[in-house]
């Protein structure tokens, strides 16, 4: 290699290396919370003649949400300030809201610089208070008392209770997230809003899974398959937190409020929760025409819920529409609005779980009943010799026990093969032994209440009700009528 192309390498190499070697970077890693997304910070100082609206000093967002500036390499020292849309009334000031002296940085090894911005002259740490936030707070607050509500639930379906539980938990940290978003500074916001990315590609298959348990009572199969995207998210989220360089380009600005990054985030997350929102919507048809073994309240339960999350997808399809494309659509929607939407979720499960706690409980599986011609000729027989319904206390644990057999099938059997249930049973061979005792000799002496003690009733009024829900009349009245026996009462 010749001499003059070794001197000739030395010097760009030197010459590229004093560049980067030069260059400072400054990142602002806090911003106060009132500062405003459309807000475009500045830098200027004496390396630009404190000019305030140089765009060539304007800041850009890092993809992790950091907002960050280059300035080329120099020798000396400078002195700066930030401030905000180009305006000396919009400068940096002190936590108090007191002016800062200028900043100085002197050049030596390249060197990045982390900021942190107190204040801003003209709002003075003022921000004006949201009070859907107070909603959302309260929502959220009220959905924590509905997870311990449900846990106290006695005889949970366990894969009813959990799928319950990760949804109402991911509702309740998307509803706190929006709580600090907008409590806190732009920087913050940026990290938050990441969070929201993932909680958005999570929405769609959590509630296709907890619909799926409720009607089923089980999950569907190879759940995690259902939260493949939410993968590619989170590592997504990653790798723009760690300001990924390969990925640098997501960070460029298509208006105002959105960037190419988060743009392609929300139309493929529009995509997911669509997609599994359909899913639901087959499953829903197929739940209509298969609901025998659903209670009307668990029916019910299931089609609010879907139809709040459809409606709540609804809107924000509108609000991204209108903040991808620029236009205003005639409506202005907040993205809180579609939180509040959703927050009726919790107040309905509440109401349901609270009323009908048999929804999240295990299914009762009805056997059929072995042998039921048998098990009939056995009570009535038993009716007719033991006469067991002359108990007073007679309940249906009881006669079971006397025919050997469980209380849940004879109560079957006898609403299935009487058309009654055992009350009414038991009443009616009482009215039909009153109705005998009274024409029989061997009773002619007894009163109408005493025969009525004697079959089984336990009190006067109950007697007359039930002998004349039997027959129609008073028992006086039927025995005058039918063999013109008269006795007193």
């Amino acid at each position: 290699m010749s001499q003059r192309l070794r001197i000739f390498l030395f010097i760009i190499i030197n010459s590229i290396f004093y560049t980067v070697q030069g260059q400072v970077t400054f990142i602002i890693e806090s911003l106060p919370s009132t500062t405003l997304e459309e807000d475009s910070i500045f830098i200027c100082g004496s390396f630009n003649n404190w000019n305030t609206h140089d765009e060539k000093y304007l800041l850009h967002p890092q993809l992790n949400g950091n907002y960050s500036i280059t300035l080329p390499a120099d020798t000396g020292t400078i002195q700066f300030k930030f401030l905000r849309n180009g305006n000396w009334m919009k400068v940096e000031t002190s936590e108090r809201n007191e002016n800062l002296p200028n900043r100085v940085f002197t050049y030596g090894n390249g060197k990045t610089v982390y900021v942190k911005i107190l204040n801003w002259q003209d709002l003075g740490g003022v921000k004006h208070f949201n009070y859907l936030i107070l909603f959302l707070f309260a929502a959220a607050f009220y959905g924590l008392t509905l997870l311990f509500l449900v846990y106290r639930i006695q005889k949970c379906n366990r894969s009813k209770f959990i799928t319950f539980l990760i949804s109402n938990i991911i509702l309740l940290i998307t509803l706190l997230g929006s709580v600090m978003y907008n409590i806190t500074n732009l920087i913050w916001q940026s990290h938050i809003a990441m969070l929201g990315y993932v909680l958005f590609f999570t929405w769609g298959p959590t509630l296709f899974i907890y619909i799926n348990t409720l009607r089923l009572h089980k999950p569907p199969k190879k759940i995690f398959i259902h939260y493949i995207p939410v993968l590619f998210i989170v590592l997504f989220v990653v790798l723009r937190y760690i300001n990924f360089k390969p990925l640098m380009f997501l960070s460029k600005e298509i208006n105002l409020h959105l960037t190419l990054g988060s743009t392609i985030v929300m139309l493929l997350g529009i995509g997911v929760n669509i997609y599994y929102h359909a899913c639901a919507v087959k499953y829903l048809q197929l739940n209509q025409q298969t609901n025998e073994d659903k209670t009307p309240k668990e029916v019910q339960l299931i089609n609010i819920i879907f139809l709040t999350s459809i409606i709540a997808l609804l809107f924000l399809c509108i609000n991204i529409l209108r903040l991808t494309t620029g236009l205003s659509l005639g409506i202005q929607i907040k993205f809180e609005i579609v939180l509040i939407i959703l927050s009726f979720i919790i107040f309905v499960e509440f109401f349901y779980y609270w009323k009908f706690p048999e929804i999240l409980r295990d299914k009762v599986v009805q056997h059929p009943i072995n042998d039921a011609s048998n098990l009939i000729t056995q009570l009535t027989e038993l009716m007719k010799t033991s006469k067991p319904f002359k108990n007073p206390e007679l309940n249906i644990a009881e006669l079971s026990d006397l025919l050997n057999t469980k209380p849940h099938i004879l109560s079957k059997m006898i609403n299935e093969h009487y058309n009654k249930n055992f009350r009414d049973f038991i009443n009616e061979y009482r009215v039909k032994e009153f109705i005998a005792m009274s024409i029989s000799e061997e009773y002619k002496n007894y009163t109408f209440l005493a025969l009525a003690y004697e079959v089984g009733f336990n009190s006067k009024s109950t007697f007359n009700l039930v002998f004349k829900k039997n027959t129609g009349l008073s028992p006086r009245n039927y025995m005058k009528q039918k063999f013109n026996i008269i006795k007193d009462k």
